[in-house]
């Protein structure tokens, strides 16, 4: 099951995409905590990145693909995301420590239309993939 929808930038977008994140949870069975609160944290971290730092509207893709939970958010930012190393003192900048801190693992692509970045959660209960 999968779930796309372009995020406009505005304020509240963040707050709606959580709320977004929440209800594919519930359509597919999985809205209770561990995993749709890790979902909703990634979720909001990196549609806070890509509206921070991207001139235009974003991308939020959603999928369940049994084992995991994939979180794309695309954006138009012209500057490569990287997560920083761990600084407690520093008052921002924590959104891509925070996400991989997280999931299971974490993808950054960029190109000249922008940047995606990815994060995997694993679904709790779920058969793990075939190797």
């Amino acid at each position: 099951s999968a779930h796309t929808v372009e995020l406009s930038g505005e304020p509240g977008t963040a707050a709606g995409a959580r709320s977004i994140t929440r209800a594919f949870l519930g359509r597919i069975g999985h809205a209770k905590a561990p995993l749709a609160d890790a979902a909703e944290l990634v979720v909001s971290e990196l549609v806070t990145n890509a509206i921070r730092y991207g001139p235009g509207p974003c991308v939020l893709d959603l999928e369940h693909t049994g084992p995991e939970l994939r979180v794309s958010v695309r954006d138009t930012g012209t500057t490569r995301p990287s997560p920083r190393s761990r600084q407690p003192e520093r008052p921002a900048g924590h959104g891509l420590e925070i996400v991989r801190s997280v999931c299971a693992r974490m993808s950054i692509t960029s190109s000249h239309e922008g940047n995606v970045v990815t994060a995997w959660l694993a679904v709790p209960g779920a058969s793990p993939a075939p190797a």
